[in-house]
């Protein structure tokens, strides 16, 4: 069957030496992007945002900052891209593309309504998720957007995948030619 599981379907030797190689190639991945890792953590140092072993200024707690003119930035750029991307008529637009006749007109403005009522009710942490990654885009130069069918909700979730969760080989350019990638997902010992 199309939806069939393929790991029940094939041998336990070759699924475990499956599973090694993604773990050596996934580990490899991380390694590779160490300096960026290192230089993102060091720059949220340095901005005051993260506890650091660097000085705590007159007194321990104190914030390290200097000034918050990237701070203000990544909140004017938040508070714009947000108004931009989800006016009040809803995100999602629809467009005839060529000719337009009132039918493929009314079929276009309830394609949109049906995707805006998905994301901003139906998926409640759409919103909320979507605001994470306008803030984040600033300060980390990329996130990612996962729309997935989520089993234990029997409906569409979009999650924002963090770039340092985001693991792929470094030199990549795109997604459609990266041999792999993987989505780090946290996990409590409960969640497991």
């Amino acid at each position: 069957k199309f939806n069939a599981n393929l790991a029940e379907m094939l041998d336990d030797d070759y699924l475990e030496k499956m599973g090694r190689q993604i773990v050596e190639d996934v580990s490899e991945d991380v390694e590779a992007r160490a300096p960026w890792t290192e230089r993102f953590k060091r720059g949220m140092e340095m901005m005051g945002l993260i506890q650091s072993e660097m000085d705590d200024g007159p007194f321990p707690g104190a914030s390290s900052a200097v000034h918050p003119l990237i701070s203000d930035a990544v909140i004017q750029f938040w508070a714009r891209a947000m108004g931009e991307q989800v006016p009040s008529d809803g995100p999602a637009k629809a467009k005839v593309a060529g000719a337009q006749t009132e039918p493929q007109i009314a079929k276009a403005k309830r394609v949109a309504d049906y995707l805006n009522h998905e994301m901003l009710f139906v998926d409640d942490g759409w919103y909320p998720e979507h605001s994470r990654a306008m803030f984040a885009v600033p300060f980390q130069g990329c996130v990612f957007k996962k729309v997935y069918h989520d089993s234990a909700l029997d409906r569409n979730t979009s999650i924002m995948v963090a770039a340092e969760d985001f693991i792929a080989p470094a030199w990549i350019t795109d997604l459609k030619t990266t041999p792999r990638f993987a989505h780090r997902i946290w996990r409590t010992d409960n969640d497991l």
